[in-house]
């Protein structure tokens, strides 16, 4: 199980479990059940039992969010000072779910692989054609990796699980349109909040280290573990390795004509192509410009 079929384990409900616990020495259980499902709350069953909070709880046990105590439970940790105050609350805690999830040396990362597979997997699809996410996308899943997993994305209610997780953590936006939500796949939050680790605060990294350092950070993004093994199982044509995604292309994009970053191409220096589908960009080198 990961957070895509406990579909009850959203970041709301963990992000409160962690808040509650951050800084304490613990807590029962039923204790934390309370604070998530209190028994005034109208969704519980005819015995008066909900398996929202419990499975909620259950599977921050599982990613290593929280940890048992003896007979309590405890949050697994603080979140970084320096981003909490940097940057807020919900993007430090955006920070360390987002190691949880994906970061293979994880305590969860066994219980979590398909959430990263399937992140992986959405990147590779383009902006230009969002996906309904009031409909499963199974199919396409399929027609992209052929049958031999499925990443639990096998009902409408889990796909849409993950997309809150997705965009929560930075990797696609909603939009509606036409009385529909569609989602987008665009990591530009995802890549932002590397990125403000990665760049020095003055001078340029060549296009090859920022790869290798998102690559090293985020495997789901082009050059990471995750990514490589997801597109290596492809029945449609791989991407070349030189041109990034139309979605890490859209990030790039969006970051610089946000005036967060500069990127150059030189004539003589290794170059990425950016792919926006019906034009391309070279990039040799990106820099700062002001505070990510």
């Amino acid at each position: 199980m990961s957070v895509i079929s406990t579909v009850e384990a959203t970041p709301s409900r963990l992000r409160i479990m962690f808040e509650y616990l951050e800084g304490r020495a613990g807590d029962e259980r039923e204790r934390l059940l309370a604070l998530l499902a209190p028994r005034s709350l109208p969704t519980r069953s005819a015995d008066g039992e909900s398996s929202v909070a419990p499975n909620a709880l259950d599977e921050a046990l599982r990613l290593g969010l929280l940890v048992r105590d003896g007979e309590k439970i405890a949050a697994a940790g603080k979140l970084d000072p320096a981003r909490r105050r940097r940057q807020g609350e919900r993007e430090a805690f955006a920070a360390l779910v987002e190691r949880l999830l994906l970061d293979p040396a994880a305590p969860g990362a066994g219980s979590q692989r398909s959430f990263a597979c399937a992140v992986s997997w959405l990147l590779t699809r383009s902006p230009g054609a969002p996906l309904e996410f009031s409909a499963n996308q199974l199919l396409r899943l399929r027609e992209d990796l052929g049958e031999d997993d499925d990443y639990e994305l096998t009902s409408n209610l889990r796909w849409q699980n993950f997309c809150y997780w997705a965009r929560y953590l930075g990797y696609c936006g909603f939009v509606g349109v036409g009385g529909k939500t569609l989602v987008i796949p665009d990591p530009t939050a995802a890549v932002r909040r590397h990125l403000a680790d990665m760049l020095p605060d003055r001078g340029e990294m060549r296009i090859g280290e920022v790869l290798v350092g998102l690559a090293t950070r985020c495997p789901v993004l082009e050059e990471g573990a995750i990514r490589r093994e997801v597109e290596g199982r492809f029945l449609r044509l791989p991407r070349e390795p030189s041109r990034l995604s139309q979605a890490t292309s859209l990030a790039l994009r969006r970051l610089q004509d946000g005036g967060l970053i500069s990127m150059r191409a030189l004539a003589d220096a290794e170059a990425r192509v950016l792919d926006f589908e019906d034009a391309t960009d070279r990039v040799t080198h990106i820099g700062r410009t002001r505070a990510l």
